[in-house]
Parts: C-alpha cells; sequence; structure tokens
C-alpha cells in the first residue's frame, strides 16, 4: 500500500482521469485522494467540470472516495446540488446519490433538497437502477428522521419494484423492512 502511495503521490490528476476509465486508474485515484481535503477539492474540480468525459470519470472516484470518507464531501454540497440540476452525465447522479448514501447523517440544511431530488429519482422511470437503489437508502435515512415521510416513501419503493430488477426488488424490500421497523 506504501509503495502504491509513493508511486502516486505526484500525480497530476487530470492527465490521470484522461489516461482511461478503469477500476485499476479508479482505485489508484482513491488512493491518492486519500483523506486530503486538498486533493479531494481538485478532484471536485473535475466532477464538476464541463467536458462530459472528465466529469464522467471523476465522479466514479467521487462515490468510491465518498464510500469511506463522505466527510469530504460537505463543503461542496451547494456546488454539488446544482450541478445535480442540470447534471451532464448519468455517472454523476449516479456517483453524488452513492456518496449521499455514504453519509452517516445528511447535513441538515441540506437534507430537505437531498430527499427531495432522490424521491424524484424514484418517482421517474427514465433513471437507471443504481440511481433508484442509491436514492431510496438516502431517503430512508431521511425518512428515519422524519416519520412522517416513511409511508408515502414506502408507497413509493412498492411502486418501483413492481417492473424492478432482482437488484432493486432486494434493495426495495430491505428499505421497506427497515422503515416499518
Amino acid at each position: 500500500m506504501d509503495v502504491l502511495y509513493i508511486f502516486i503521490s505526484d500525480m497530476d490528476m487530470e492527465e490521470h482521469i484522461k489516461s482511461g476509465h478503469n477500476k485499476n486508474l479508479n482505485q489508484e485515484l482513491n488512493i491518492y485522494v486519500g483523506h486530503s481535503q486538498e486533493r479531494f477539492d481538485e478532484l471536485m474540480q473535475y466532477v464538476l467540470h464541463d467536458e462530459y468525459r472528465l466529469c464522467q470519470r471523476a465522479s466514479w472516484t467521487l462515490g468510491k472516495v465518498c464510500e469511506t470518507r463522505p466527510w469530504l464531501m460537505e463543503k461542496w454540497l451547494p456546488e454539488i446540488l446544482k450541478a445535480l440540476e442540470k447534471p451532464k452525465h448519468d455517472a454523476l447522479i449516479r456517483n453524488v446519490v452513492r456518496a449521499f448514501q455514504g453519509m452517516d447523517e445528511l447535513p441538515e440544511e441540506y437534507e430537505g433538497e437531498i430527499f427531495e431530488k432522490c424521491f424524484n429519482y424514484l418517482l421517474d422511470p427514465s433513471y437507471a437502477v443504481a440511481i433508484k437503489a442509491f436514492s431510496m437508502t438516502v431517503c430512508r435515512k431521511v425518512a428515519m428522521k422524519y416519520p412522517d415521510l416513511k409511508p408515502e416513501l414506502i408507497e413509493v419503493i412498492n411502486d418501483v419494484l413492481v417492473n424492478g430488477s432482482s437488484g432493486i426488488l432486494s434493495r426495495g424490500r430491505k428499505e421497506i423492512y427497515l422503515l416499518s421497523k
């Protein structure tokens, strides 16, 4: 692990992102970012970049970084939420919602807006299965804090399950179970 870190300690992040789109490159970027807010801030410049491929590839790394270090994203929430209004790529939505899912608790000032976005992803049949699955978890976490949201969320999740894949069925049943406790 230390050898890999030394190898990528002087990385040109943009060139690394542009060099390809595979699991190994993503893992190298994830390790490079580590716990560094400064490096995460650099990654966010590419996540929010106008160039489609940079945004797509950097957002994948964002999702992976935030699975274990979601606090790095907190200062970026206003910009991220704005970017979700007109996303350049489904990968941005998918990986941002994956990152939200990894947060133990959403910052209170943003949880309403995040819940609304994720709830709307559940309602819209055009969104990918992964976006819906991650959205279920994000919405459930908020609904656990605000129980009045539970009945409507359970109803919407049940609607998603009607035509769902096995993965979405599994996630949906789990979220409904947790909401029903």
